[in-house]
């Protein structure tokens, strides 16, 4: 009995020691394009290297990519081109799952004090 719970303790202080690690870790997505592709026809895949290339870089990349993920996310930008970046939103955006994610906008090279990401979504 006496192996048993300590087989069960250690288990216990590395199962916690991997998720305090796991939470004290931030994941980090680069939005690169404006365009919002059709998800069906550009589908997602969270091994970026399978990704659809047009859907990779995209802000729906990024939101999903972050929904997957076990730790706190931040989205930041880096579009190539001058400003202002509009991205305009085709299709719906994927729901925003993780409650420690951040959108930050002011990451865009160019950006100093007014916006320069603009997310359209009138169609």
């Amino acid at each position: 009995m006496k192996k048993i719970n300590i087989l069960l303790f250690s288990f216990l202080v590395i199962f916690i020691g991997i998720n305090q690690n796991i939470y004290s870790q931030t994941a980090t997505y680069v939005v690169t394009k404006t365009t919002d592709v059709d998800p069906f026809e550009n589908p997602y895949n969270f091994i970026d290297s399978l990704c659809d290339p047009d859907m990779y870089g995209t802000l729906a990349w990024a939101i999903t990519k972050a929904n997957q993920d076990l730790v706190p996310s931040i989205i930041t930008f880096n579009i190539a081109g001058s400003a202002p970046f509009i991205i305009q939103v085709n299709y719906e955006l994927p729901v925003v799952k993780w409650q420690d994610l951040t959108i930050d906008g002011t990451t865009q090279p160019g950006y100093s004090s007014e916006p320069v990401i603009i997310i359209d979504g009138q169609n």
